[in-house]
């Protein structure tokens, strides 16, 4: 038995989904991740629907671009391995109060993404 994939096929996933964290500097957080994936690369959109000030986007662990509320950007990528966000908040984290900010503390980002890959 071979081990080894001999004929690979590809294959294109559509993802959509609206993530909402809370904002925290410096903390990323995971949209999408290729776990498993032969040769992943696609399109992706990320709108951000709500944020407590900017959003910091990056692509496979490496900062891509700078969204604010109502902004929209759209990217390429080869290989598409991690999508992580940023939701940067104007205090520092230690200046408030626990609880008495939490609904102004919300990130909302929308993703879109079209994604290829092989199979065997």
């Amino acid at each position: 038995m071979n081990c080894c994939c001999t004929s690979k096929r590809p294959v294109t996933d559509t993802v959509q989904n609206c993530f909402t964290f809370r904002c925290k500097n410096k903390e990323k957080r995971l949209l999408w991740e290729a776990e498993n994936l032969q040769k992943p690369s696609g399109t992706f959109v990320v709108t951000v629907l709500e944020a407590c000030d900017e959003v910091k986007l990056f692509l496979n662990g490496k900062f891509l671009k700078e969204l604010k509320v109502g902004q929209s950007a759209i990217f390429t990528a080869d290989p598409l391995e991690k999508l992580e966000v940023e939701c940067k908040f104007w205090f520092r984290d230690d200046d408030l109060d626990e609880g008495c900010y939490d609904k102004k503390r919300e990130c909302k980002i929308d993703l879109c993404l079209v994604v290829n890959y092989e199979v065997c």
